[in-house]
């Protein structure tokens, strides 16, 4: 999940092992290179934003509704908002639905 940084913590502690945070509030851990990756996802730098959506898997996104990349994934019609209020808004990516193969 794409989470904001202030909220890793909390989400580990009630969501882990369900959801897995992106990050949390040990930035010294993460690295220069890792933190410069969410700058580029969170603020749509370049070409390279969507990078950590396809190299981690995200499928959940819980965010400020003021930022960019939530704005960006409610305009792509593979991600659905399924909450929002003032201060967070919690997207999820659309599955392709199943195919039957008996089905005409």
């Amino acid at each position: 999940m794409l989470n904001h940084y202030n909220w890793g913590g909390y989400f580990i502690w009630k969501l882990y092992p369900e959801y897995r945070v992106y990050i949390d509030g040990r930035a010294d851990l993460y690295g220069d290179a890792f933190m410069d990756e969410l700058a580029t996802t969170y603020y749509l730098r370049g070409d390279s934003w969507r990078s950590p959506f396809e190299q981690w898997g995200i499928r959940t996104v819980v965010l400020p509704p003021d930022a960019p990349v939530v704005t960006a994934l409610q305009a792509l019609p593979d991600w659905k908002t399924i909450y929002s209020d003032s201060q967070a808004v919690i997207l999820t990516k659309k599955t392709q639905p199943e195919v039957s193969l008996d089905s005409p």
